[in-house]
């Protein structure tokens, strides 16, 4: 399915891969083994190796990805005797160990991509491009070094190469942040003066809410730079909280669309505002939730300050982008309803 995406698109430069799904927790709790036991740990390693052998065994590229699977797991290996030594897991290891997880998968892509499809593209790995500082575990781009390091690369290839992951000047492994290879692309974006970018997720676009909490969620398919990061800061996991930036910089418009139906449009997000209400987000704590509303004048929506008048109590935050309350969860079903149809409302207005 993302071969399809990646073979039938034009005009294509770069191919930002994820890690497989869990890897990165996989990857905690094999560092977080080596601080009591190697064996145990070069156990896990054994067991998150063959997951991705299992992988590249179906898509019949095993033979093409063995000798890199190698050196990954002696990696691993040595990050976790490291930490064994040390008998805790500094953020500079634990950056090491989470590379492994999208270097892992872009080399089981291209793989495929090369071999199986014949398709034309080169592996560059990230770290020799995306330059940061020494903030391990969620390190700053140095947005120069990073422009001047793509000049090298041939503009007439295809790259694939791993979102998250980056390197120090003098050559440590840094990450991200946690989901943060959207960031990755979007620097990618930047750095080369994209004509637009496509993230591709598992939903159609950015939803008015998680369809998890509660049914019938819009999508919205247009909005904002300043309207994306404020529904990411509001607790929204469509996208890393750090992505927008680069692209508002260089007015590079985002489009986020589905791998499960990519010819249908998704959300765009420009320059161009939606104006009205975005929709709701839920941060869950352990003894209470955060419902906010997000969006654009809220102070003069009469339905919000109605809502706001029979739930002061419960007011958490408010101003004109953000209406948050704090709420138990006897009476959370009741208050996600209200603010359900609020935000139906502005949609249907």
């Amino acid at each position: 399915m993302i071969a399809d995406i990646i073979v039938n698109s034009l005009d294509l430069r770069f191919v930002v891969v994820s890690a497989t799904y869990n890897s990165t927790n996989e990857l905690e709790e094999i560092a977080n083994a080596a601080t009591k036991s190697t064996c145990h740990s070069k156990d896990l390693i054994a067991s998150f190796l063959f997951k991705h052998e299992s992988l590249a065994r179906e898509l019949e590229v095993l033979n093409f990805c063995q000798a890199s699977f190698e050196q990954f797991k002696l990696e691993a290996i040595n990050y976790c005797d490291q930490i064994h030594e040390s008998l805790e897991v500094s953020s500079e290891l634990m950056d090491a160990l989470y590379s492994l997880g999208e270097r892992f998968s872009s080399v089981i892509l291209y793989s495929f991509l090369k071999e199986k499809l014949h398709h034309e593209v080169e592996h560059l790995d990230a770290r020799n491009v995306i330059t940061t500082n020494t903030r391990f575990r969620d390190a700053t781009p140095l947005f120069g070094i990073i422009e001047r390091n793509l000049t090298n690369l041939d503009k007439t290839k295809v790259y694939i190469t791993q979102g998250f992951i980056g390197k120090t000047i003098d050559g440590r492994t840094t990450t991200l942040g946690r989901e943060g290879s959207d960031y990755t692309a979007s620097i990618l974006a930047w750095a080369i003066k994209a004509t637009r970018l496509i993230i591709w997720k598992d939903v159609g676009g950015i939803l008015s809410w998680d369809p998890k909490i509660h049914d019938g969620a819009y999508k919205l398919s247009e909005i904002s730079y300043d309207e994306a990061t404020l529904l990411t800061e509001a607790g929204a996991k469509v996208l890393f909280h750090r992505t927008m930036n680069p692209l508002k910089e260089r007015s590079i418009p985002l489009e986020v669309k589905g791998v499960y139906a990519p010819t249908e449009h998704g959300s765009v997000i420009s320059n161009k505002p939606h104006g009205k209400i975005l929709g709701l987000v839920e941060t869950k704590k352990q003894d209470y939730s955060l419902l906010s509303i997000c969006g654009n004048k809220l102070i003069s929506n009469a339905s919000i300050n109605q809502l706001i008048e029979t739930e002061i109590n419960n007011l958490h935050e408010y101003n004109d982008n953000l209406a948050t309350f704090k709420i138990n969860s006897q009476r959370r079903d009741s208050l996600l309803e209200k603010i359900v149809q609020i935000v139906t409302h502005s949609f249907d207005s």
